[in-house]
């Protein structure tokens, strides 16, 4: 209730900033640990939307968009759809492809209601949980974040590349733990390889 009403107050005051609102994030897929019944997220929607100018979503996975969110979707101004091929145990070559398979589907699913990419990625390193450690690297990271962008491109779909920077308070302790390493920059912002060319002559500022 606390982050509910604090979303509408930053809506509200940075209206010229936010785009958007979404209402939860990956929190009625089956394997969080944060799980929100389907009916209480359709209330906290409504709720946010008498409030609020932007359009509002919810962001999850695309499975429970396959087959458990109807009547979520029927609330909502548009879709927001997470995929991961590469959590999946997808090879570099397939990742575009089954990314589209997912968009795909949950577009089909809901004709006439937008759906945008609000989160797609590669990991960069990986301990062997859940990926394994040959699936990941800066040059794969490279490819999939290159193949996606021309793609939305290409077809209007508005993706959003997960994530900026790495995260390496996320996980567990292990430092190649996937969850650390999905950003497009290192936590210190030095760019990884798939940003160098935008940042040709970036130097580390450290003081």
């Amino acid at each position: 209730e606390d982050e509910i009403e604090r979303l509408i107050t930053l809506a509200e005051r940075y209206d010229d900033v936010v785009f958007a609102v979404a209402v939860g994030n990956e929190a009625t897929v089956e394997w969080t640990d944060h799980l929100v019944p389907v009916e209480r997220m359709m209330r906290h929607v409504r709720r946010v939307k008498r409030h609020v100018v932007q359009p509002v979503t919810v962001c999850e996975n695309y499975v429970p968009w396959l087959h458990d969110l109807r009547g979520l979707a029927e609330e909502l101004d548009f879709i927001a759809l997470h995929t991961y091929p590469v959590w999946e145990h997808k090879q570099i070559h397939e990742a575009l492809e089954y990314t589209k398979q997912n968009f795909y589907g949950v577009a089909q699913k809901y004709p006439g209601k937008p759906v945008l990419i609000t989160e797609a990625g590669w990991a960069t390193s990986s301990n062997g949980r859940g990926i394994n450690p040959d699936n990941v690297s800066e040059e794969y990271q490279e490819i999939y974040y290159n193949d996606l962008m021309k793609w939305s491109a290409d077809n209007g779909v508005i993706t959003f590349f997960f994530e900026a920077f790495d995260e390496p308070w996320k996980g567990n302790p292990n430092e190649l733990e996937p969850e650390k390493h999905w950003g497009l920059f290192y936590e210190n912002r030095e760019p990884k390889k798939v940003m160098k060319p935008y940042y040709p002559h970036h130097k580390l500022h450290t003081t």
